[in-house]
This record gives C-alpha cells, sequence and structure tokens, in this order.
C-alpha cells in the first residue's frame, strides 16, 4: 500500500506583503488625514465696517481669540483677499494682549502690535487688518485664512468676520 503524501500548507508570501502594505498605507493615511485636519476656527457673518479719510490707516479686528478659542495655535501665515475700487495696502497684524472693533490708534487697546509670522495667537490676542488707502474708494476684505500650527495639526482655516472700508476723500 501506497503512503499518502503529508498535508501541507503553502505559504503566499505575495499576499502577506499585499496585506502589510495595505495595512501600512491605511495607517500612513489615517496619520496624515489627521495631521491636516484641524478643527475649524470661529466666524462671524457680521461684517466690521469701518471709515477713513485717504492716508489715513484703520485698524479692523478680524478675528478674537477669546475664550471661546481654548486652543493654542501658532499661526505662519494670514491671508488676505481683498476686492477694491482703487489702489489698497492691507496688512495682516497681531495684537497682543487687546480687542477691539475699528480704530486709528491700536496702541491704546493693544499691549504690542506684531507681524503674524510664526506668532503664537493666544487667548485675548486679535488678528488685525491694518486698512490705508490714497484714493477714496470701497474695500471688500473677505475673512482672513489663517495658516496655523495646533501641536501636530496643520492647517489653513478661515476665522473671523469679513470687513468693509470706505476711503473718503480729504
Amino acid at each position: 500500500m501506497d503512503q499518502p503524501e503529508p498535508l501541507f500548507v503553502a505559504h503566499r508570501p505575495r499576499a502577506r506583503l499585499a496585506i502589510t502594505v495595505v495595512g501600512v498605507a491605511a495607517g500612513l493615511g489615517a496619520v496624515a488625514w489627521y495631521v491636516h485636519s484641524p478643527a475649524p476656527l470661529p466666524t462671524a457673518e457680521e461684517h466690521v465696517v469701518a471709515s477713513t479719510p485717504a492716508g489715513v490707516p484703520v485698524h479692523l479686528g478680524v478675528f478674537a481669540a477669546g475664550t471661546e478659542l481654548d486652543r493654542s495655535l501658532t499661526l505662519h501665515r494670514v491671508r488676505v483677499e481683498v476686492d477694491s475700487e482703487m489702489p489698497v495696502e492691507v496688512e495682516p497684524l497681531l495684537c497682543r494682549g487687546g480687542s477691539f472693533r475699528v480704530t486709528t490708534d491700536p496702541g491704546a487697546f493693544c499691549e504690542e502690535l506684531v507681524g503674524t509670522e510664526d506668532e503664537a495667537l493666544g487667548n485675548g490676542d486679535t488678528v488685525v487688518l491694518r486698512v490705508s488707502g490714497a484714493q477714496p474708494g470701497t474695500v471688500s476684505i473677505a475673512r482672513v485664512r489663517l495658516a496655523f500650527g495646533e501641536g501636530v495639526q496643520r492647517g489653513v482655516r478661515p476665522a473671523g468676520a469679513p470687513s468693509r472700508v470706505v476711503v473718503l476723500s480729504r
């Protein structure tokens, strides 16, 4: 009588490799999604409205990091989209330790007024736009878009309120 051959299971290294690659890719995808998906920032519908004489800069507080922003953010860049009928300068700034809606003298409200690049945005700070035009006209500014880091997360999110400035003739 012939002896039956022992049973054995053939290993499929390609199948194991494919399962490993898919698992690693899914894990890396989840990490990438988490890193690039920080929570949204508070926004407002009501416009910040101001008027100023030609040649006189006006400062608009467009995003106040009050108590509702219980997060630690590092600003990398503030993106500003401007629609204007005349040449205008719009500069994003960070008001440390203060908050206001509209002023021509931010020093009265801010402990310090600094640029926004690579600055920490903390509770009690405000993102400010300095708007200056040499000619009369109307300036519409969309909500700022903050490029920021929050721990390991990175993102660009709209924040605060849109604004409108009327530059008056002298």
